[in-house]
C-alpha cells in the first residue's frame, strides 16, 4: 500500500523498480542495474553472467575512440576545405 493506495501486478512491479532505482547512489550504479534487469528478462541466466561490467566499461572506451577518431575526421575535412577555399581567392 501506498498512501492508502494498494497496488498489484504490472504497476506494483514498475513502482517498487523505479523508487529502487532512484534510491541508488550514483549513475554508473543505476545503469548497471537497469542493465542486469533488462537481461534478466530478455536471456536466461547464464547468457546474462557472460556479460561483465569490464566488457561494458570496454565498448564504451570503443565507441569513444570511435567518436573522437571521427570528429578528428570531420575537423581535418573542414580545414582542408578552408586551404582550398583560400587557395582559390589567391588565385
Amino acid at each position: 500500500m501506498v498512501f492508502g493506495i494498494k497496488f498489484s501486478g504490472f504497476i506494483a512491479w514498475f513502482l517498487w523498480r523505479t523508487v529502487y532505482l532512484m534510491k541508488l547512489p550514483r549513475l554508473p550504479k543505476k545503469l548497471r542495474v537497469m542493465m542486469d534487469w533488462t537481461l534478466d528478462l530478455l536471456f536466461a541466466r547464464d547468457i546474462e553472467q557472460m556479460i561483465t561490467l569490464r566488457d561494458v566499461e570496454a565498448l564504451s572506451d570503443l565507441a569513444g575512440r570511435i567518436r573522437a577518431r571521427a570528429t578528428q575526421q570531420t575537423s581535418v575535412t573542414a580545414a582542408s576545405t578552408l586551404e582550398a577555399a583560400v587557395r582559390d581567392q589567391l588565385k
